[in-house]
């Protein structure tokens, strides 16, 4: 289990990545909106495993991604002026797919809901009909 001080850095790794990544000048990153979606440290603090996810998919998930591993030197240095840490780790991002299957997941709900709600209504209505034949 990680000690406390370990998931309060990296909270605070996520927090910087997460306002550098707009700061960075490659136009082909502010196309969409992208997430960072969790950050694992390794035990010994030497690499760090960021996941992030677009609106626009995996593909282009994978896209920046490859922009961002690129820029991870330039990404490391300005992480480590922003946060106190006797080592910074080696930053590597990983694509994942995760606010997509999450849109998918709402909208299956949705639906069903819709679908509840007319089978409750169509109940109601066969309901109403027979105690109006009383």
């Amino acid at each position: 289990m990680a000690s406390h001080r370990s998931q309060h850095n990296t909270e605070d790794i996520k927090r910087g990545i997460i306002n550098i990544i707009p700061t960075l000048k490659d136009p082909r990153l502010k196309e969409s909106l992208l997430s960072v979606i969790s950050v694992e440290v390794s035990n010994d603090k030497s690499s760090c495993h960021i996941f992030v996810s677009s609106l626009d998919g995996l593909e282009h998930s994978t896209q920046a991604c490859k922009i961002l591993n690129a820029a991870s030197g330039v990404i490391r240095k300005k992480l480590g002026e922003k946060l106190t840490l006797k080592y910074i780790p080696n930053i590597v991002f990983f694509p994942t797919n995760t606010i997509e299957y999450a849109f998918e997941i709402s909208k299956k709900i949705e639906n069903l809901a819709i679908q509840n709600n007319n089978d409750i209504s169509h109940a109601n209505a066969k309901t109403n009909y027979k105690n109006n034949d009383i």
